[in-house]
Order: C-alpha cells, then structure tokens, then sequence
C-alpha cells in the first residue's frame, strides 16, 4: 500500500518536472529551439534552413548550449551555399555575443567554442563558395582574439 501510495504522490511530480523542462526551452516567434534545430537540419527548402538559422541564432547561446553546435553542424555539412553563409555568420555573432555576455559578468574562463573556430576556419580554407570563405573569415573576426590560432589559415 505505501509503493503505491508513493507512486501515486511521486508521478504527478515527475509529470510537472517534465512540462516545466519543456516550459523552460527558450522559443522563437512561439517556436521551440528544438524545432527550429529540426527544421535547419530536415527543412526541404534551403529558405527554411536560412530561416532556422537566424533563429537559433536570436535564441542564443545565453539561453542554450545547443545553439552554437546545431549552426555549426549546418557551416559544416548543409549542402546549400546560401545556408552555410547564414551558417558561418550566425556561428561568428553567436560566438562573440557569448564571449562578449561572459566577460560583462566576469567570468572567470570564456565559453570554449573549438569545434566553432575549427569548423569556421576549415570552412574558410575549404568551402567551394567565395561568399561562405568570405562569411567565415568575418565570424572569425567577430570572434576576435578567442580566434587567434585561426591566423595561419588567413
């Protein structure tokens, strides 16, 4: 009787746990982060894509941590030129807000965003559309010094 009474008193409070943590996913325009990732990732438009990427970039890093991987995974693997630039773009502001929001509260250690600059400096060497080698030198810059050891591929 007391497992039962427990699991009768416990799951509404997971329950509400759980809706609280899908209440807290920060939205856009009254979508959610995730969709907005589903739809860069899976959108069948290159538009839509765009789009989603200017989103998550509004949502930010301050907000989530999945912001700056999921606009780096679409720098690094979109098949669309035009989704990449707004890739690398929105990779460059999204860094430099963040660094930019850590040392305002004085922090201690900036955010670390490796995989970004090495994404943005392989785009850079690498990427076959002028405007996105062009988008990826800019977001480097935007870095600033957090993109000092992206100098040797300039």
């Amino acid at each position: 009787m007391f497992r039962s009474l427990l699991v009768l008193v416990t799951l509404p409070l997971v329950a509400v746990g759980i809706g609280r943590a899908q209440e807290d996913e920060p939205t856009l325009l009254d979508v959610k982060l995730s969709d907005w990732i589903k739809r860069l990732d899976e959108g069948v438009t290159p538009k839509e894509r765009r789009k989603a990427a200017i989103a998550i970039e509004q949502i930010g890093h301050a907000k989530s941590r999945r912001v700056v991987p999921a606009l780096v995974k679409a720098l690094r693997d979109d098949k669309d030129e035009f989704v990449r630039l707004a890739a690398a773009r929105a990779v460059g502001r999204a860094v430099a807000k963040a660094n930019e929001q850590a040392r305002e509260e004085r922090k201690e250690e900036l955010p670390k965003f490796e995989t970004a600059r090495e994404t943005l400096v392989t785009a850079l060497r690498f990427d076959k559309a002028d405007a996105v080698r062009e988008a990826a030198a800019l977001a480097l810059g935007d870095i600033g010094p957090d993109a000092r050891l992206a100098a040797s591929a300039l």
